[in-house]
């Protein structure tokens, strides 16, 4: 098995000479008995990966893929930033949606933090608990009994009842429940193939067979994750915009889905 670590294939005079100087194919024959294979150890091993973010950074800015989900993403984590500080009025009202808005945010903010330095199976982790808000809130709004036990719920009860099985369960059985995005098969697929591990665990393989350790950008790794950011935070943020009456953001949410669906049609095969 090849597993490149901080791989590029862009030549070493566009990085920095850190980079450059430190780059390691482990499929390649190494010197067993060489100190740390040649690797940088301790701060200087921190200092590569820093240096290698940078890089890895900027091949992602320039990519096509950021451009076109820049402004969905980008709208929702406002959405979910104003909600979660009472920016524009606070509703005293206990600030429990607020506090979820700001785990929300911070969970997107560190996904597509994670997604430009090329960690895309851990952002699509950060993705999946973005999910399990997503469906809280959308119990509020179809299921206000199940909503309100949660509210009062212990450590055991939220455990036993509220698990992110049981919430998708209870939205399923609600009447005229919206579609639920973060349903079964979305859950088995984010959490078979990016939380939990199995024998078959490979990490961060977005290209054509090839594990990667690091940051590294792979262009399918970031139109995948991209894709799957920018759907859960604007279900979310629409959810959001609805209950604290942010007309304005609303109407920007639904042109920017309305104009990633008409690329999305546009870039689909015929």
């Amino acid at each position: 098995m090849q597993i490149y670590f901080m791989r590029t294939e862009e030549s070493a005079a566009n990085r920095t000479r850190m980079v450059a100087s430190h780059i390691i194919r482990l499929s390649q024959p190494q010197d067993p008995y060489a100190p740390s294979h040649s690797l940088p150890t301790g701060a200087d091993y921190l200092a590569l990966m820093q240096a290698n973010a940078k890089f890895s950074e900027v091949q992602s800015a320039s990519n096509r893929t950021v451009d076109a989900n820049r402004d969905l993403i980008g709208t929702s984590l406002c959405a979910l930033y104003q909600a979660a500080t009472c920016h524009r009025k606070c509703w005293n009202t206990g600030h429990v949606f607020e506090s979820l808005c700001g785990r929300a945010h911070n969970l997107g903010a560190a996904a597509y933090n994670l997604i430009l330095l090329g960690y895309y199976d851990e952002a699509l982790n950060l993705v999946r608990a973005i999910g399990e808000t997503n469906n809280i809130v959308l119990l509020s709004v179809f299921d206000k009994t199940a909503f309100a036990k949660w509210l009062q719920a212990g450590k055991k009860t939220r455990l036993r009842e509220f698990s992110p099985v049981k919430v998708r369960l209870l939205l399923e059985a609600a009447k005229d429940c919206a579609p639920v995005l973060a349903d079964e098969d979305w859950y088995a697929e984010l959490c078979e193939k990016y939380v939990h591990i199995s024998a078959q665990t490979l990490p961060n393989m977005h290209n054509d067979k090839t594990p990667v350790v690091g940051g590294v950008f792979q262009e399918r790794g970031m139109e995948e994750s991209l894709e799957a950011l920018g759907q859960i935070l604007a279900a979310l943020a629409l959810l959001v915009c609805r209950y604290f009456q942010y007309e304005d953001l609303t109407e920007m949410l639904r042109k920017h889905v309305a104009k990633e669906a008409s690329s999305g049609d546009a870039a689909a095969p015929t």
